[in-house]
């Protein structure tokens, strides 16, 4: 039984709702209580974001209801509620949605109304954009998207289902189970990252060269780490010096990322006896076999100019080897005097727990340490994680198949 004869009338129950209540958290069951799930890494972070959420709905001040925003005087956006909490100094925009139908259009929504609010205030924080769905019905596109902005793209965004209680409609947080977040796991073999080694060329002789650039060196790693989490790119960096003596390269930084396609492998790994590929799977792994990318995408190369607007003014950068983790790490390994680390997506979330845990011990290392920095790549890089090379497929024994 629908609890709504439509949206226009869901939007009138929610404005009444608020004019006689200081806040949306009023009407939400267990606001306070909302049970913090760890049943998987993805459903922990969800819980966080809907806590985070629920902290901006005790009270609020309702800007516009179905009204147009837009500063363009030929645009129209209208989001259904646009408010104020001024608890946590907070914009607040609801999304109602009473049937199934049209749901897919509430993320491309909610983004259009958080572009027009950057409009009004430009160095307004994405975290201080509070994201609300309503809904009644959570079909497959909605959920998705809900969890593809908050795990990936970091909005705060909170996922509501209206129900009958006795005589009155109440909410409740759909929770991050029912949404279908898929676990990511954070153990991974050597093979699911790659990158390349960035050579400092000065082509000059001496064993102290370029020593007195390092503060740029170390500000180009940290350059690399920002553009890094604002692509949604996750990796890491090494600055290390090169003891080879006859390098041309006095310094070298190793730049690696989780290679995304080597990760379909999962799809063979997990395929159990006499079941067969989707046709779908079968065509993202046949990408692979016939491109072969090993994480050498654009976005790496655009941290990689990022970090080279603070060393072109004293070497050559020039990016070489490219190649998996393996590889990359025998290079600095033998002949590497560690001097700086960075990461950034979710290397750079595990770096922080680690670093705080040592902190909480008595510990003190530094936030750039670059032993540090292996002990965390050593915790998530797992030789006995299953790994299948895909370059071969689609091969058939043939010589004409390869």
């Amino acid at each position: 039984m629908k609890l709504f004869e439509n949206e226009k009338k869901m939007q009138e129950w929610l404005e009444c709702e608020l004019k006689n209540r200081e806040g949306l958290g009023d009407l939400i069951d267990g606001i306070d209580t909302v049970p913090k799930s760890i049943s998987s890494r993805s459903s922990e972070k969800i819980n966080g974001v809907y806590h985070y959420c629920l902290r901006a709905l005790h009270m609020l001040e309702v800007i516009a209801a179905n009204e147009n925003i837009a500063l363009g005087k030929k645009d129209s956006l209208k989001p259904d509620i646009l408010a104020y909490a001024p608890e946590t100094q907070s914009i607040v925009i609801i999304e109602l949605k009473n049937i199934s139908g049209p749901t897919r259009e509430a993320g491309t929504e909610l983004s259009a109304y958080c572009a027009e609010i950057n409009n009004y205030l430009p160095f307004i924080s994405d975290a201080d954009i509070v994201n609300i769905i309503i809904s009644n019905e959570w079909p497959t596109l909605l959920r998705k998207h809900a969890v593809q902005d908050i795990l990936w793209r970091g909005r705060k965004l909170l996922c509501l289902r209206p129900y009958r209680n006795q005589s009155e409609i109440r909410l409740k947080a759909v929770p991050p189970e029912e949404l279908g977040c898929a676990e990511v796991d954070l153990k991974l073999n050597p093979q699911h990252l790659g990158g390349y080694q960035l050579c400092l060329y000065d082509y000059g002789r001496g064993s102290d060269r370029l020593d007195q650039n390092l503060p740029q060196m170390r500000t180009a790693l940290s350059a690399m780490a920002a553009k890094g989490n604002l692509a949604g790119n996750h990796g890491f960096a090494f600055l290390w010096k090169d003891l080879w003596k006859d390098s041309c390269a006095p310094y070298s930084i190793t730049i690696l990322n989780v290679a995304a396609f080597n990760q379909l492998d999962r799809f063979l790994i997990d395929l159990h006896e006499g079941e067969e590929l989707s046709g779908m799977k079968d065509r993202f792994l046949r990408l692979v076999a016939d491109y072969s990318p090993e994480g050498h995408s654009w976005s790496l190369v655009e941290l990689t100019r990022e970090a080279e607007r603070f060393l072109k003014g004293f070497c050559s950068p020039k990016p070489e080897g490219f190649t998996t983790w393996p590889g990359l790490f025998k290079v600095m390994s033998d002949r590497a005097e560690h001097v700086s680390f960075a990461a950034w997506g979710f290397w750079g979330e595990r770096h922080l727990e680690m670093l705080q845990k040592e902190y909480n011990s008595g510990q003190t290392p530094f936030f750039d340490s670059p032993e540090f920095g292996l002990r965390l790549v050593s915790d998530v890089i797992d030789d006995s994680v299953p790994y299948i090379d895909l370059s071969l497929y689609a091969w058939d024994g043939s010589e004409d198949s390869i």
